[in-house]
């Protein structure tokens, strides 16, 4: 005989009926569990719809926009022609991710710049919405 047939043959042959076992409620925690429990829904709730509303007023996207059309475009031509020429062995992909970020690392401006380029702009759409 098999091993599954032997397991078929130790198996019970009747089902145990569900509705005649008695059936306890689930246990509840305490209610100030559940009142910390109710609070972090209704304060979560209140978090999304307050983000909603300032989503719907000030559109991210458009101060994104806005602030980085005023910062400078790079043109890294030369520095990737020769970081490409110094270097035959490492991917490309490789070379042009170090020398993107080299160039951000050496402009220590950059910060401020963008820091100022994002106040304009929020104060921008800020006034948009209040006139």
């Amino acid at each position: 005989m098999g091993y599954l047939d032997r397991k078929i043959g130790e198996a019970p042959q009747r089902r145990p009926d569900i509705a005649a076992a008695p059936q306890q409620p689930p246990t509840r925690p305490p209610l100030g569990e559940m009142v910390e429990l109710a609070h972090a829904l209704i304060q979560r709730s209140l978090r999304d719809r307050a983000r909603a509303a300032i989503e719907e007023r000030i559109k991210l996207q458009e101060i994104e926009a806005a602030a980085l059309a005023t910062l400078p475009r790079y043109d890294l031509t030369a520095e990737l022609q020769a970081a490409l020429d110094a270097d035959l062995q490492t991917p490309w992909r490789e070379i042009v991710k170090r020398t993107a970020v080299e160039r951000l690392t050496v402009d220590r401006w950059l910060p401020d710049a963008i820091a100022k380029a994002v106040d304009k702009a929020i104060g921008d759409a800020l006034r948009r919405c209040w006139i």
